[in-house]
């Protein structure tokens, strides 16, 4: 069994389909969508059998679900408009993934492995995250720290 960590190296948050705003995968403010990139050569060809979204809440309440779409087209942090334009021209393909706490702040978001073979193969650049569907009392929560696990055979 193999076990890997994949570490974020773009994160940008879109506010609208025509605004981009920049940030850094530190904290991002959950009242956009956010792109994720992830480092995902060293998984490139593996047959992944389970992987998991890891985000630490800065603040807010954990959420049963989180809305997870791949990102179809390359992207950069200071040019996220081809994605952005991609994301919102397309019908809706956001999963709903069940959300588990991890302890000390961390959810595991359980991903459908595709997701994380279709980025090793180059099919997809990055995760979306849409935290509009992880609503507590109204208010969304603010993720960080976001990386993901992945586990083959």
């Amino acid at each position: 069994m193999r076990f890997l960590l994949l570490f974020v190296f773009a994160a940008t948050l879109l506010q609208a389909a025509s605004a981009v705003l920049n940030c850094t995968a530190g904290a991002l403010a959950a009242n956009g969508i956010m792109l994720f990139d992830f480092r995902a050569a060293s998984v490139e060809g593996w047959k992944i059998d389970k992987a998991a979204l890891m985000l630490h809440l800065a603040e807010g309440a954990a959420p049963r679900t989180v809305r997870v779409s791949s990102v179809p087209r390359s992207w950069t942090e200071q040019d996220a408009a081809s994605a952005a334009s991609a994301l919102f021209r397309r019908p809706a393909r956001f999963g709903a993934y069940r959300a588990t706490p991890a302890g000390q702040g961390w959810i595991s978001v359980a991903l459908d492995p595709a997701l994380v073979e279709a980025l090793a193969s180059g099919r997809s650049f990055g995760l979306a995250i849409d935290p509009a569907g992880a609503k507590i009392d109204g208010a969304r929560p603010i993720f960080t720290q976001p990386y993901l696990t992945a586990v083959s055979r």
